[in-house]
């Protein structure tokens, strides 16, 4: 049991790392950072997460970012100034017009 203590948070710091690195991965060989945000949110939404757990959950039990720590890394590592899209559905079609 002490073992699990232990091992969990260690676990879920790594796959965390994994997870951001995924992230930067993804926006740079997309180019777009605003859909690729969009996205989490949607996903988000749809899975019912907590955009914004309490940090002691998220460092012990998460083995993902929470939402608002990856659109933090994510706009950061983009150097954009990110608008949220209120209809992701319509993303593509709002981004171009604009």
């Amino acid at each position: 049991m002490l073992i699990g203590l232990i091992q969990t948070p260690l676990g879920n710091i790594l796959s965390r790392r994994y997870e951001y690195q995924a992230d930067e991965y993804a926006v740079k060989e997309t180019g777009n950072a605003d859909v690729f945000i969009g996205t989490l949110e949607k996903l988000n939404e749809q899975n019912l997460g907590d955009k914004e757990p309490h940090p002691f959950v998220e460092w012990f039990f998460y083995s993902h970012p929470s939402i608002k720590n990856r659109i933090s890394a994510i706009s950061s590592t983009a150097g954009n100034s990110f608008k949220p899209i209120e209809n992701i559905d319509n993303a593509v079609t709002e981004r171009e017009i604009s």
